[in-house]
């Protein structure tokens, strides 16, 4: 699947998909509203904020994830018109998640950018709308798969590489094809082991253009530069390469 970058506006909002791997664990507030509130506080591995201190961590932003009740399947479209409802209403980051919960798949509602305190008006918001959550139990920290459906809002800053607009660290460096997490992860984890610049976050994801898919490899990390930006995603596409041609083997 390849990318016509031509079709794709420079500034503006886009709806898409980001998929990543987090380690998610139950948040104190939970305590709070009664229902099951899982965080996520340990983003790709071998990320941190700061090389001069590695343990700093303090840029690291907090998702918070509403496990939804279902009895095997979810209305992708009743949530999203919630979700829109609420951002409207509310002026809240939320969007639609899935993730692996208890081995199978779950629906969640994703909050960002809030204070602990405030997810209960979010609870709530959903309560009154007969869309129900978890209740409050013990679980252990785990790794989860997560797929994320959301609006971004970017602009392009150099050729083929986007900003977020509302996040600061947030980037978008499109590539050429289509990747699924497990050769991404290989991927990103091989570049990051390399010696070159690794002081970031990963993810894959795409965008939903005008009859195309934009794919993109999403990058977070503190204070980075177009010149690391352009350098991640050369050394990404040229690994990539060399995979297909077999001149990689991860």
């Amino acid at each position: 699947m390849f990318t016509k970058l031509n079709k794709l506006s420079n500034t503006g909002s886009k709806f898409g998909i980001i998929i990543k791997r987090d380690t998610l664990s139950k948040a104190p507030v939970s305590a709070l509203t009664g229902w099951l509130i899982l965080e996520s506080n340990d983003p790709f591995p071998d990320y941190y904020c700061n090389e001069e201190n590695p343990t700093d961590n303090s840029c690291k932003e907090n998702y918070y994830y509403l496990p939804v009740k279902h009895n095997g399947q979810w209305d992708d479209n009743r949530l999203c018109r919630f979700i829109l409802e609420i951002q409207k209403e509310k002026s809240v980051n939320v969007c639609i998640a899935t993730i692996e919960m208890n081995g199978a798949l779950c629906p969640a509602i994703r909050v960002k950018g809030v204070k602990a305190e405030y997810l209960k008006v979010v609870v709530d918001f959903f309560v009154t709308r007969n869309v129900f959550f978890h209740k409050n139990r013990d679980i252990k920290s785990y790794l989860s798969l997560i797929d994320t459906k959301s609006f971004f809002n970017v602009k392009e800053i150099a050729p083929g590489i986007f900003m977020n607009l509302f996040t600061d660290g947030l980037f978008y460096l499109t590539i050429d094809e289509m990747l699924d997490w497990s050769l991404f992860e290989k991927l990103i984890t091989y570049q990051k082991g390399g010696g070159g610049f690794k002081n970031f976050d990963g993810a894959v994801g795409y965008w939903i253009g005008d009859r195309e898919y934009i794919d993109f490899i999403r990058i977070f990390g503190n204070k980075l530069t177009i010149e690391q930006l352009q350098e991640i995603k050369h050394q990404f596409i040229k690994n990539l390469s060399a995979w297909h041609s077999n001149d990689l083997l991860i």
